[in-house]
C-alpha cells in the first residue's frame, strides 16, 4: 500500500508541474524587408535600393539573374582603373556579389543606413529586355578612416525578363566620376 501511494504522490508531482510538456517556440528574428516581386523594371530597381537600406543578402542577391530560371548569366563590367587595382573585378560573379555585400552589411552599425540613390534615370524597352543608365551616389556610414564613405559614378543595366516573367540584372557595366571613387572600388574594398 505504501508503494501505491508513493507512486500516485510521484505522478501527481510530475503532472502538476508540467515538467514533460513542450514549450512554444519564439518567432525567429526576421529582417526588416521592402522587397516585392520585380515584375516591373522600376520595382527591381526599388528592391535594389532597399535592400541596401534593409541590409538584405537575399534582397540584394535576388535582383541579379537566376540560371535556373534563364538562358542568361550575370556580367560585371568594371570602371576604368579599379579592374587593374583589384583584378578580381575582371571575373566578376555573383558569389563575389554576396561577399562583398555581406562584408559591406557586416561593417555598419545595424542601426546605421546606406543609401543609395540614382538620379538622371533613362530606361530604353527591347521586349524581354530593358537598357537602364543612372548616375548613382551611395553614402556608407562607416567608421573605418582607411575607406571612403562617398561613391558615386554612373552605371548601364541590361534588365532581363526570365521564365518567371521577372525582372533582373544580367549586365552592368560600371562608369567612374572623376571626382569620387566608383561603386566597383567599393565592391574591391569590400570584397
Amino acid at each position: 500500500m505504501k508503494k501505491i501511494i508513493i507512486f500516485c504522490l510521484t505522478t501527481f508531482i510530475f503532472v502538476s508541474c508540467d515538467i514533460f510538456s513542450t514549450r512554444s517556440a519564439e518567432k525567429p528574428e526576421t529582417p526588416r524587408t521592402n522587397n516585392q516581386t520585380a515584375t516591373t523594371p522600376e520595382i527591381l530597381i526599388q528592391n535594389l535600393k532597399d535592400s541596401f537600406k534593409d541590409k538584405v543578402v537575399e534582397n540584394y542577391l535576388s535582383c541579379f539573374v537566376d540560371s535556373s530560371f534563364s538562358d542568361k548569366k550575370f556580367r560585371f563590367y568594371p570602371s576604368a582603373g579599379s579592374g587593374s587595382k583589384y583584378i578580381f573585378l575582371l571575373s566578376w560573379n555573383l558569389q563575389g556579389e554576396r561577399q562583398y555585400f555581406i562584408n559591406l552589411i557586416n561593417s555598419i552599425d545595424k542601426n546605421n543606413n546606406i543609401v543609395l540613390s540614382f538620379i538622371n534615370e533613362e530606361k530604353n524597352f527591347l521586349g524581354d529586355s530593358t537598357s537602364y543608365t543612372a548616375s548613382y551616389s551611395i553614402s556608407i556610414p562607416t567608421l573605418d578612416e582607411q575607406k571612403p564613405k562617398y561613391y558615386e559614378g554612373n552605371l548601364h543595366f541590361t534588365l532581363i525578363r526570365d521564365g518567371r516573367l521577372q525582372w533582373s540584372i544580367s549586365n552592368w557595366q560600371d562608369i567612374k566620376d572623376e571626382t569620387f571613387p566608383s561603386w566597383s572600388e567599393l565592391k574591391g574594398r569590400y570584397y
